[in-house]
């Protein structure tokens, strides 16, 4: 099956399901679906170059599918593997178990968050609150008063990690004292330490 009927398809199928996104669900769902399997792919060709080749070239990480793909390829027929993938997906969907649930992931504030069932999914309201926090840091004009930040009941950490993230950016980072990210939950704090370590924290601070 290629992507324009796979899609419509399935945008017919979450719809039967009262999916109001129906038509966004089921691209960015087909999406992930294409890039795992070429994650996986390139995986498998990566270690075959090292087990045949003294040297080797790393992969291009811009081999990454977006929406503008999908619609200038809407014939390329999909594996099993990919379409199989995919299936599962928007079953998944139809459950209504929410998009980042299923793809693990959620895009907050400009940055990428793992995401799983433990912890609530970012929601874009919740930016205005790293707006804030940072406004109040940059308005500190003594550079020896050193300040805390302190994210009680942090979930997936994206809050606290954002506003980091953009204090490092801007060279910034040698305000902050410390930092903590606290939550009741032992399962949400193993999802932000996943979040740490994909932005380096450590090394920023």
């Amino acid at each position: 099956m290629n992507i324009k009927e796979i899609l419509q398809n399935s945008i017919t199928k979450l719809k039967l399901y009262n999916i109001s996104s129906a038509t966004l669900d089921a691209e960015v769902l087909l999406l992930e679906a294409l890039n795992r399997i070429q994650e996986i792919n390139n995986s498998n060709k990566l270690k075959s170059e090292i087990a045949t080749s003294s040297y080797w070239t790393p992969l291009n990480d811009n081999s990454v599918y977006e929406k503008s793909w999908l619609y200038a390829h809407d014939n390329y027929e999909l594996t099993k593997t990919e379409e199989n993938l995919f299936n599962n997906f928007i079953n998944q969907r139809t459950k209504h178990k929410p998009v980042a649930y299923i793809i693990n992931k959620k895009e907050f504030f400009g940055y990428e968050f793992y995401i799983n069932k433990n912890v609530l999914i970012p929601r874009p309201e919740t930016e205005l609150m790293v707006e804030n926090v940072l406004e109040i840091i940059n308005k500190e004009k003594d550079s020896e008063n050193k300040l805390n930040l302190i994210d009680i009941g942090t979930g997936s950490g994206c809050i606290i990690i954002s506003i980091l993230n953009e204090l490092a950016k801007n060279k910034k980072n040698k305000i902050i004292r410390n930092s903590y990210a606290n939550d009741i939950s032992s399962k949400a704090l193993d999802v932000v330490k996943i979040n740490a370590e994909k932005y380096k924290l450590k090394k920023k601070y």
